[in-house]
């Protein structure tokens, strides 16, 4: 177990990281961030943007709960607690 500072050292990474607390899916990945990311046609519509813009994405964290993935920001209680840990990533097929 270790501390929110350490556990997103290990995001940083590439490890995924989770509180004990949590339900064993939950989890949290750090995305990448990506440059010239082709906009989709949903979030053009959204924003009232032409087709084919590109956008900067900086690096974020993402949150994957029971099939759905969101962006993740740590509450103050996730900031503070000491139940942290990581492990790597596993791809699907894994045993």
């Amino acid at each position: 177990m270790t501390d929110f500072s350490d556990a997103l050292r290990e995001a940083n990474k590439g490890r995924i990281i989770r509180r004990l607390s949590w339900d064993a899916e939950r989890h949290i990945a750090k995305m990448p961030g990506y440059t010239d990311l082709k906009v989709n046609q949903v979030t053009c519509e959204t924003h009232g943007l032409g087709r084919g813009v590109t956008c900067d994405v900086p690096p974020y964290l993402s949150q994957y709960n029971d099939g759905v993935l969101t962006f993740w920001t740590p509450s103050n209680a996730d900031l503070f607690a000491t139940d942290w840990t990581a492990e790597d990533p596993r791809v699907s097929g894994d045993t």
